[in-house]
């Protein structure tokens, strides 16, 4: 479900499924239905997914050229594309993935807080 007031958020998923599409659709045609042109398996299908969503989605470069699409479908909205990039990086504590800081009480001896 979309999240009205999280559009970044629909993007990133969006973006996350191209990634699984575009996999798929690269899997050669002439092999289909052999083990050849079958997906690896999905730690494969989920790191080409990741790639999209965090190694391009994320940047400052991927802003510059899908920034004019979005003031566009937004006529209201203007921002730049380094406001965009640092908001699609924002990091606030119900993003960070199990990262505690050294001094919380859930804080295990094997885990780092400069992870």
């Amino acid at each position: 479900m979309c999240d009205p007031e999280d559009p970044l958020g629909a993007l990133t998923s969006t973006v996350h499924e191209f990634g699984h599409a575009s996999y798929t659709l690269g899997l050669p045609d002439e092999h289909y239905g052999t083990p050849l042109g079958e997906s690896r398996d999905m730690t494969v299908h989920e790191s080409q997914s990741r790639f999209w969503e965090n190694h391009v989605a994320r940047t400052e470069p991927f802003w510059e050229l899908f920034l004019p699409a979005v003031e566009d479908r937004f006529p209201g909205l203007s921002t730049t594309p380094r406001a965009a990039f640092e908001a699609a990086n924002r990091i606030r504590p119900d993003n960070l993935a199990g990262w505690r800081p050294t001094n919380s009480p859930t804080t295990s001896t094997s885990r780092s807080a400069t992870r």
